[in-house]
């Protein structure tokens, strides 16, 4: 009988949550939103069947279990993280109403409260915080002998972190707050992104996705340096938002275009909502192009690696999927989409492609692409001609030894040598490798891992660099590019118990080692980050965070960074005037008068963030840039409601046709 009010409370709070839950006050306008509304997905932390869910794991707590041991705690934890989210605070009450202080769960639970209040505190000294301090570490060190559901190193270093005692040092890189007013204009999300493009030309905006279950946001600067939510003028207030965002150019009128992944159904379910191409109608607003182009036939979609493969100036897309066939889709001339996988050699059955990249890996001129393939080989597809004319591509990772990581994850493009060589990491995957994270996070000399690789083309082939599991660590961040080094303020976070935290990566001039260092603040769980310029033409970082992390409030706001030494960052290009996967050339002469050529191979944006502050290179006081060489698009004479002039993409020489 000890636990009837508990189930008494659950009946009730089940009757009055199934008959209000679910009713979103948000706009309701367009059929795509009507079917994310209806979507069931298990994992999309709204709707009824994680309600029933939770109920289900509560329930069979409540009736089945006397003590809670490691296995049912677990379920507890589920249960009260569920309904956290599903905003039901009576039944995560009852949890603790039913919880002994010595019960597993209750430990593990507690001490992700004590994060969660403690959120403000990081980086920060006052009498308050000295307070909050001094509240939250009897929980944390608890949790980090007691916890079951997390390796207890974990919380180790989490205790050690708040108490300055972790073995990481800090970063000699500072961020510090723009205020901007971003800060106020955006919405708690758990998953999402943020990316920076143009709607008129010399215009600085954001596309924000809040996620899937919420609408995006379109932001854009105005001439006190502040942002301004813009949405309700674009045509894309009833839109949802999704897992990863790209600025694109697909039609090449110069205009920025948009394109949004949606992952929509497990293999039980078909998809309820599909990805967008959006294309700027040069007027304000964007047009949804998506049926029109069959886009809403891809089902769990990761990853989009855009390009002009056969040279006939038109962009096309290989989209890496799971469960279902990737495609490689190949632009014709009436814009529709036309897949040639096949006709390619490119991967056509069923795997889970984690990530893509489309570059040019043996240097020969051509379009190569690397997939990260989860649980088997990766690839590695080298482009070739046929009969000097037909294009095909060629799986060479046996010939570059790049099969493994088997666990892979996002591959990213480097160069930390800024002599235009280029360097890729390929990230194993830790989103369920708790004990590895922890042992990461601790400083283990050994960790039973499975390591990312870092690797470059040479004479000699695919050389591997380095192999660390540190390197595996991030899920977004931004690469800073000085003329003798490579930095990386790389976070993540893409489970509920996992700790990815920001860090400073910093590579060796020859890329042999890795150190990590903490900057002085804690915008963890980002999923997400982009660069915009100010009002000086410098740049300003904008990291989205949130995770799946229920207690963490949410991190998403935008930093100015201040570098060890003097100097400053020299704008070389300008992302709006310039035209992807062309070459950045230019001089940089040292303090001491040293002149050494660089090149950089400009990226399209993603909304992982990488790539955004490729514009900016940090230059140390008394050194110079000079001889600067891009592509630039062209300006034409087109006139438009709010702006005067607007770029035409050059689109080059024309090659081959398949």
């Amino acid at each position: 009988m000890k636990h009837l009010p508990c189930l008494l409370l659950i009946v009730f709070s089940l009757n009055f949550y199934s008959s209000s839950y679910g009713n979103d006050s948000i706009p309701q306008g367009s059929d795509l939103w009507q079917e994310v509304k209806a979507d069931t997905f298990p994992y999309s932390l709204t709707g009824e069947s994680i309600n029933t869910l939770a109920d289900i794991y509560l329930l069979s707590y409540y009736i089945a279990k006397q003590k809670a041991d490691s296995n049912s705690a677990q379920v507890i934890a589920q249960a009260y993280y569920y309904n956290l989210l599903a905003d039901r605070p009576a039944l995560c009450d009852s949890i603790f109403y039913s919880l002994s202080p010595t019960d597993s769960a209750y430990i593990h639970i507690m001490g992700h409260q004590a994060l969660k209040n403690y959120a403000e505190c990081f980086g920060v000294n006052s009498p308050h915080c000295d307070e909050v301090k001094k509240s939250v570490l009897p929980l944390l060190k608890a949790a980090s002998t007691q916890s079951e559901l997390m390796p207890k190193e974990q919380w180790k270093w989490l205790y050690q972190l708040i108490t300055d005692s972790t073995s990481f040092s800090k970063s000699a890189i500072k961020l510090q707050l723009a205020n901007d007013g971003l800060d106020s204009l955006l919405q708690i999300s758990k998953e999402g992104g943020v990316i920076n493009f143009s709607l008129y030309p010399h215009k600085q905006n954001l596309l924000i996705s809040n996620g899937v279950k919420s609408p995006v946001q379109v932001l854009e600067l105005d001439s006190l340096s502040q942002w301004k939510d813009i949405t309700a003028t674009t045509g894309l207030e009833d839109y949802p938002g999704g897992s990863r965002l790209y600025n694109i150019d697909y039609n090449g009128d110069g205009w920025d275009d948009l394109f949004i992944i949606r992952k929509s159904s497990t293999l039980k379910n078909t998809a309820k909502y599909y990805s967008s191409l959006l294309v700027n109608q040069k007027n304000g607003t964007f047009k949804d192009i998506s049926k029109d182009l069959k886009l809403d036939a891809l089902n769990r979609v990761n990853c989009a690696c855009w390009g002009d493969v056969n040279g006939d100036g038109r962009l096309d897309v290989f989209l890496g999927t799971e469960f279902t066939g990737s495609p490689w889709l190949v632009q014709q001339e009436d814009g529709q989409f036309q897949n040639q996988g096949y006709s390619y050699n490119i991967l056509t059955r069923k795997q889970i492609v984690s990530d893509c990249m489309l570059t040019d890996l043996n240097k020969d001129g051509k379009h190569d692409l690397l997939l990260s393939i989860s649980n088997d080989s990766n690839k590695v597809y080298i482009q070739e001609l046929v009969d000097n004319q037909y294009v095909v591509f060629k799986d060479e990772a046996e010939k570059y030894q790049l099969q493994t990581p088997v666990a892979s994850g996002q591959i990213i493009q480097m160069d930390y040598q800024l002599n235009g060589d280029g360097e890729y990491l390929l990230q194993a995957n830790y989103i369920d490798d708790y004990q590895a994270v922890a042992d990461i996070l601790t400083a283990k000399d050994t960790v039973d891992a499975e390591p990312g690789v870092l690797f470059k083309e040479s004479d000699k082939g695919i050389v591997q660099i380095v192999s660390s599991p540190e390197t595996s660590l991030f899920r977004a961040g931004i690469l800073i590019y000085t003329p003798n080094n490579n930095y990386l303020l790389g976070a993540g976070g893409q489970n509920t118990e996992s700790i990815y935290p920001l860090f400073v990566y910093q590579l060796s001039d020859n890329g042999q080692k890795i150190s990590l260092s903490n900057p002085d603040l804690w915008p963890s769980y980002i999923h997400s980050a982009t660069a915009y310029a100010d009002n000086k033409d410098q740049p300003v970082l904008i990291f989205k965070g949130g995770g799946n992390y229920p207690f963490m409030e949410n991190r998403q706001e935008s930093y100015r960074i201040k570098m060890p030494n003097e100097g400053r960052f020299e704008r070389i290009f300008d992302r709006s005037k310039t035209i992807p996967g062309s070459k950045v050339q230019f001089t940089y002469i040292s303090p001491e008068g040293q002149k050494s050529k660089n090149e950089l191979t400009v990226m399209i944006l993603d909304s992982r963030g990488y790539y955004a502050l490729q514009e900016w290179i940090w230059v140390p006081q008394g050194a110079k840039i000079e001889d600067i060489k891009v592509d630039t698009k062209k300006i034409v004479a087109e006139q438009s409601e709010k702006q005067e002039v607007a770029p035409e993409l050059n689109k080059g020489k024309k090659g081959k046709k398949r």
